[in-house]
């Protein structure tokens, strides 16, 4: 079984908490700053992007559906000022 890694998947994060809840949650999301390579590292032939960071207009709803699916797997109150 391969299992989403996004957390964009709510069926899947619920099978990894086995019906738990988590009393606490860390996201580090993408920033979606599309970094590349500095210019010191280009006579490098290393390709050193960040990974699907560039998300553009797919950005926000990625990152509501994240937020989401958290929320579906933390228990309440789930934000606090």
């Amino acid at each position: 079984m391969r299992v989403d890694q996004s957390g964009t998947v709510l069926t899947d994060v619920e099978m990894l908490m086995d019906g738990q809840l988590a009393d606490m949650a860390f996201l580090d999301p993408p920033i979606t700053v599309d970094y590349a390579n500095a210019a010191k590292h280009k006579t490098r032939s290393k390709d050193r992007r960040i990974l699907h960071d560039a998300l553009g207009g797919d950005f926000g709803p990625f990152l509501q559906t994240v937020c989401s699916t958290v929320l579906a797997v933390t228990r309440a109150p789930a934000i606090s000022a």
